[in-house]
């Protein structure tokens, strides 16, 4: 049999894409098998290993840990987030954020010790509590839990409606949603941790605009205002939330439990890896634009009204105020309505 060259690809050495993509990864603290599997997926066109993987990261210097790392710039980091939503984040969400949000892969102890630098009351160390775990309970594959809430009824409809095209099968749509208590929903460990890492930010700065008289619900305007200013800020928020402490977290095995242990992220990309298989629906954009039709979900209003919202622009830019000025923003926004 004859001996066929293998004819290498040397185009990765500028494929900037390629260099961006493993930063990422390597800030939200991947593991190189993992990273691989994300890697072969997108760069299909070269070839690729373990060793090729560490190789090619060396030779554009994206290291795990930088320590060299000036301590002002992770201080200034570090500052930022615990003057916004941040404060309420343990030193392992905080870490994970200083590397994905300011792109600094400081090593996390650098992290811990300038978080209780910075606030020594409000970093607690081991021991400080002990938390106990609820119990989760385990859905079937390509359905949804929800309980009979009154935001659920279009969502479960949707569901339904879609399973159908794919099934065309009656009894697989009715299955396709499952109604219980919300105690027993998986996301509700969820919304709990988001109210303790993010909501309570915001709650305690909404009830003291309320409780000191700056803000009166009954008010069209002080609504109005309110929701300029906080509806892009917390939709901000959350994406990050999301995207950079949630989704990228490293969720650890649990005993006697059928839950994979991992990355959501990858998790949801690689099944296989774990043990699962993908369950997604392939759907086309011709049913996507039906149903949409059908359920009227793309006739939601605005949260504002254009005119309101441009004449609020005139004063202050939104994109540009922090979660801690969000406040301020209100109050001045307020005052200049009022004097109209």
């Amino acid at each position: 049999m004859a001996w066929i060259p293998r004819i290498r690809n040397v185009t990765w050495q500028e494929n900037t894409d390629l260099k961006k993509s493993l930063v990422t990864y390597v800030e939200q603290n991947l593991k190189l098998c993992e990273i691989l599997d994300f890697i072969e997926s997108e760069y299909p066109d070269y070839a690729w290993s373990h060793r090729t993987l560490q190789r090619r990261m060396a030779y554009f210097s994206v290291k795990y840990v930088d320590s060299n790392l000036d301590l002002e710039h992770i201080e200034t980091a570090v500052k930022q987030e615990m003057s916004g939503p941040g404060k309420l984040l343990g030193y392992r969400a905080m870490h994970k954020k200083i590397r994905e949000i300011h792109h600094l892969n400081a090593p996390r102890n650098i992290v811990y010790d300038m978080m209780e630098y910075i606030d020594p009351e409000g970093l607690k160390g081991s021991d400080y509590t002990m938390s106990l775990d609820g119990h989760d309970k385990i859905c079937g594959y390509q359905k949804i839990r929800v309980d009979k809430g009154t935001e659920t009824g279009t969502l479960c409809t949707m569901q339904a409606y879609l399973k159908h095209l794919h099934t065309n099968e009656e009894r697989a749509a009715v299955d396709s949603v499952i109604y219980g208590p919300s105690t027993e929903n998986k996301i509700e460990r969820w919304w709990r941790e988001l109210h303790h890492r993010m909501e309570t930010f915001f709650k305690d700065r909404l009830r003291k605009l309320l409780e000191n008289g700056d803000y009166d619900p009954t008010n069209v305007i002080h609504r109005n205002i309110l929701a300029f200013v906080y509806v892009p800020i917390m939709q901000k928020e959350l994406d990050i939330f999301r995207e950079n402490v949630w989704n990228t977290h490293r969720g650890r095995k649990q005993k006697d439990k059928c839950l994979p242990a991992g990355v959501p992220e990858h998790i949801y990309h690689f099944p296989e890896k774990y043990g699962g298989k993908p369950c997604g629906i392939t759907l086309t954009e011709e049913q996507l634009a039906d149903v949409c039709d059908l359920s009227g979900v793309m006739e939601v209003k605005d949260f504002i009204d254009t005119e309101f919202y441009l004449n609020c622009e005139n004063y202050i830019r939104i994109a540009d105020i922090k979660p801690d000025e969000a406040d301020i923003a209100y109050l001045y926004l307020k005052s200049k309505f009022d004097t109209i």
